[in-house]
């Protein structure tokens, strides 16, 4: 997202940045249940070199689900734009070490308590990938800690 202006005052920070039309990924996916192999190629063709960028600039996005892309047009399923940065980090610095992630999107490495890097997004973006072709969860359950639970296990 391109980031025009910065506002602050003592108890908020406003940011202006792009503004996203089409909504989150989450609304198309629930509306189109699953997508095409050539729709879901292009999707994440510019999602890996999404990911590419960042991971060359030393950034892991760390919460990377369909809440956190955001559509940027109605009709081109391969036009997005990522959001939330709130979990990401530098991996330039200290080893990652930090349990974080969204239920169901979470990579294996994480939930090991040894250092991770970029490719935690990796893992993420193929859940992604498993959801646009199947139009289903790759972990399930009836609460964030069921998900979670067999989202550790890796059993799809």
């Amino acid at each position: 997202m391109k980031l025009y202006r910065v506002y602050e005052d003592t108890e908020y920070i406003h940011l202006v940045t792009d503004y996203a039309t089409d909504g989150e990924l989450f609304a198309r996916i629930y509306k189109r249940k699953k997508f095409s192999e050539d729709v879901t190629k292009a999707f994440m063709k510019g999602m890996l070199e999404t990911l590419d960028y960042l991971h060359n600039n030393g950034i892991v996005h760390r919460d990377l689900k369909p809440e956190n892309v955001l559509m940027m047009s109605a009709v081109d399923d391969s036009k997005f734009t990522l959001a939330d940065f709130g979990l990401a980090a530098y991996t330039l610095g200290p080893p990652l070490v930090l349990r974080c992630g969204s239920p169901g999107y979470v990579a294996p490495e994480i939930f090991k308590n040894e250092p991770y890097d970029s490719k935690v997004d990796v893992f993420s973006a193929g859940i992604l990938m498993y959801i646009f072709l199947t139009g289903k969860a790759a972990f399930t359950g009836l609460d964030p800690h069921t998900i979670l639970a067999n989202n550790k296990k890796g059993e799809i």
